[in-house]
């Protein structure tokens, strides 16, 4: 018996070995095709939320408010907020390059618009509203209390009673939707 044992212990040692390179290799795969990266870095969970839109006096655009209740910050930088208005108006926008670029007046600028024109866009200027955490003169995190708000203009985006905005916070870096409210005026 033996010659039994040692066989025995050649297969062990075998299979281990081979259990071994086999986890070593997929460990390495992982990192090499970067698929750890969005393992370990998801997006931002934003657990709470609440959202308002108030159809303003002289205008027939609005004020859309988004606060941030509890959960994760996510750095305004970071962000983009598509606003699909296409029930109420039939637009679309897009604010990028966050935060405002209209200096230091609090307003957005051309830059921050994806159409290209802030002129043209259903999203205001910036003027007469108090941007929140997207205005660059705070401290540009969206973090549990705090709130952004932007005004869609009555030029591009008239509202009436009914109508329904639904705008969705998206973290850039992990591609994730970190807010996503449907607001009804």
């Amino acid at each position: 018996m033996p010659g039994c044992s040692r066989g025995v212990t050649s297969v062990v040692s075998t299979v281990l070995l081979v259990a071994i390179v086999v986890i070593l290799s997929a460990t390495l795969s992982v990192f090499a095709l970067g698929v750890s990266d969005d393992l370990q870095n998801p997006g931002p969970y934003v657990s709470q939320s609440s959202g308002q839109l108030a159809v303003q006096d002289s205008y027939d655009g609005g004020i859309v408010r988004i606060t941030h209740v509890s959960g994760d910050p996510i750095p305004v930088e970071e962000m983009e907020i598509a606003i699909d208005a296409s029930d109420a108006c039939g637009e679309r926008e897009r604010l990028i390059r966050l935060p405002e670029g209209g200096g230091s007046s609090g307003s957005f600028a051309d830059s921050n618009v994806a159409s290209g024109s802030i002129d043209d866009s259903i999203v205001s200027g910036g003027n007469r509203v108090d941007l929140g955490v997207l205005d660059s003169r705070t401290t540009n995190r969206f973090t549990a209390g705090s709130f952004l708000q932007f005004r869609l203009t009555a030029e591009s985006c008239s509202l009436t009673d009914g109508d329904r905005v639904v705008v969705s916070v998206v973290h850039v870096p992990s591609g994730s939707v970190a807010i996503r409210q449907v607001l009804v005026v």
